[in-house]
């Protein structure tokens, strides 16, 4: 597997944390930190972790997956706690 695969895999479970801990706030300031915060933490892992050196690979590759992931489980986790 190539070290972009493993970007988009870390930023897509990364984005689903960040959708489960963004239900338990409910002001948009808090949710905004935590996407923020999660996004700045992925793109350290890549930079260190897998030693990426693109800037590309590191703030771009993924952020369609990440927020797309985030806001997919941010629905079904709220959904779900509804019932």
């Amino acid at each position: 597997m190539e070290i972009e695969d493993k970007i988009l895999i870390m930023r897509g479970i990364l984005g689903i944390v960040a959708g489960g801990i963004s239900t338990i706030f409910y002001s948009s300031i808090y949710i905004l930190v935590v996407v923020i915060s999660f996004y700045v933490f992925s793109a350290m892992l890549s930079l260190f972790l897998f030693r990426e050196k693109k800037a590309r690979n590191v703030f771009g590759k993924g952020i369609g997956i990440y927020l797309s992931s985030w806001f997919v489980s941010l629905l079904l986790i709220y959904n779900l706690s509804l019932r």
